[in-house]
C-alpha cells in the first residue's frame, strides 16, 4: 500500500494535539474540582464557627437587670460622732456643746480597696456652720476632714468603719502656715494680721490631697489643706479664709483600718 507522507505527518500531528489538549484539559477539569472541593471545605468551616460562636453560653442577669444601669436607693451612714459619742440618728447633723453642726462626712474623695470596699474622705467640712459667707467666716469655722470606710455585702447593704485616725491626724500640734509676713519682722505682728496660730483644729485637712493606690493596697493621700484667715484678728469670727497646701503625706492601710 502506497501511503501518502504528507498526509501521514497530518495524522501524526494531530494524534500529538490530542494527546496535549487532554492532559491541558485533564488538568483544568481537575482542578475545577479541586476548587469545588476546597470552596466546599471552606463553606463548611465558615459554617462550622458560626455554630461554634452561637453555641457560646449567654450571660446571666438578674431579673431586675437593665441595660441602662439604676441607681439603688439613697443610704446614708446611721450614726455621728458628737462630743466624742457615738450618737444614732437619721438627721445630717447634730449640735455639739458648743452650739456647732456635727455632720455626717460626704464623699468628696473615693478610693477602691483591693477587697471591694470603699475609702473615702469628706471635702471642706465645717461648712455647715457658715452662716453668713464663706469667704468671710471659713477660715474660722473649717475643721480637718473626717473619713470612712464604706462596705457594700449582699444585695448592697453598707455597713461603715471608721478608720483611726478618724481625722487622719497631720498637724496634731498645728502647721507652721507660711503667712504673708511670716520670717519677717511684721511676723510680730501675728494674730493682729492673720489666725494662723490660733487652733490646730483646722490645721491638716484632707481636702485637695491627692489619692493613689499602693502595690501593697494601702492607700497614699498625698497634701491637704491648712485654714485660717488672712487678713484676720484672733477672736473676730470673720476675715478672709485662705486656703493654704500642706506638706504632709498619710497612709490608710487596709487591713489594720488605721
Amino acid at each position: 500500500m502506497h501511503w501518502n507522507k504528507n498526509l501521514l505527518y497530518r495524522h501524526i500531528a494531530l494524534a500529538l494535539s490530542t494527546v496535549a489538549l487532554s492532559a491541558c484539559g485533564g488538568g483544568s477539569s481537575g482542578s475545577d474540582d479541586s476548587t469545588s472541593t476546597t470552596s466546599q471545605n471552606q463553606e463548611s468551616a465558615v459554617a462550622g464557627d458560626q455554630v461554634t460562636a452561637t453555641a457560646e453560653p449567654k450571660p446571666t442577669f438578674k431579673e431586675n437587670y437593665s441595660p441602662m444601669g439604676a441607681f439603688s436607693e439613697p443610704f446614708a451612714e446611721p450614726t455621728i460622732i458628737v462630743d466624742g459619742e457615738v450618737v444614732e440618728t437619721d438627721e445630717k447633723c447634730v449640735e455639739t456643746a458648743d452650739g456647732l453642726a456635727e455632720c455626717k462626712p460626704a464623699a468628696g474623695t473615693m478610693a477602691l480597696l483591693k477587697d471591694g470596699r470603699l475609702l473615702y474622705l469628706n471635702a471642706l467640712e465645717g461648712t455647715e456652720n457658715v452662716e453668713l459667707s464663706i469667704v468671710a467666716e471659713f477660715g474660722e469655722v473649717s475643721v480637718n476632714d473626717q473619713s470612712r470606710v464604706l462596705s457594700l455585702g449582699e444585695n448592697d447593704e453598707p455597713t461603715w468603719l471608721k478608720p483611726d485616725v478618724l481625722r487622719a491626724g497631720a498637724n496634731p500640734d498645728g502647721a507652721d502656715s507660711e503667712t504673708l509676713f511670716n520670717n519677717t519682722p511684721l511676723a510680730v505682728l501675728d494674730g493682729l494680721l492673720d489666725t494662723a496660730d490660733n487652733t490646730d483644729k483646722n490645721d491638716g485637712a484632707l481636702f485637695c490631697s491627692d489619692v493613689i493606690g499602693l502595690a501593697d493596697g494601702s492607700v497614699f493621700a498625698v497634701g491637704g489643706t491648712d485654714y485660717y484667715s488672712e487678713p484676720g484678728i484672733d477672736g473676730l469670727p470673720l476675715g478672709v479664709a485662705e486656703l493654704e497646701g500642706i506638706k504632709n503625706s498619710r497612709i490608710f492601710h487596709a487591713e489594720t483600718n488605721t
